[in-house]
């Protein structure tokens, strides 16, 4: 998915970029995403000369956002269940059992943090061109 942004700040290998709020009505991930009104990295491989205000064209590869979507929830959900089931060994209590359930999954959103710390180069939008329609 190729997708419009300007340019806040450029730090030569990564650059500080922001989203239109118009682009969230074309974008399919708007229920997820936490950028509409902050700005985020994109990398800058190709060494473009940008500046702030400049529009830049941002490769986000479907297969890596819906990895990262299912991995940043499927993996707490996923840990959800051995909790319960593990709590419902050693207590009777449906709160307990509950409460096994939610500390995994709070592991699982731990283990899915330090992935994506770790990983973080991998799923970073790449900047693909600049926007040539500008005035």
């Amino acid at each position: 998915m190729k997708q419009k942004v300007t340019v806040f700040n450029n730090n030569g290998e990564t650059v500080l970029v922001g989203c239109d709020k118009s682009a969230c009505e074309g974008c399919h991930c708007s229920f997820f995403c936490n950028t509409k009104t902050s700005t985020f990295e994109a990398l800058n491989p190709e060494k473009l000369s940008v500046s702030p205000g400049d529009q830049v064209e941002l490769d986000l590869p479907s297969g890596r956002t819906i990895s990262s979507v299912l991995i940043c929830l499927g993996v707490p959900l996923i840990l959800f269940f051995p909790g319960f089931f593990l709590f419902r060994i050693f207590f009777s209590n449906e709160l307990m059992m509950l409460l096994g359930g939610v500390i995994f999954m709070a592991l699982g959103f731990l283990i899915s943090s330090l992935y994506f710390k770790v990983n973080k180069e991998k799923y970073t939008p790449v900047i693909s061109r600049k926007d040539s329609s500008e005035a």
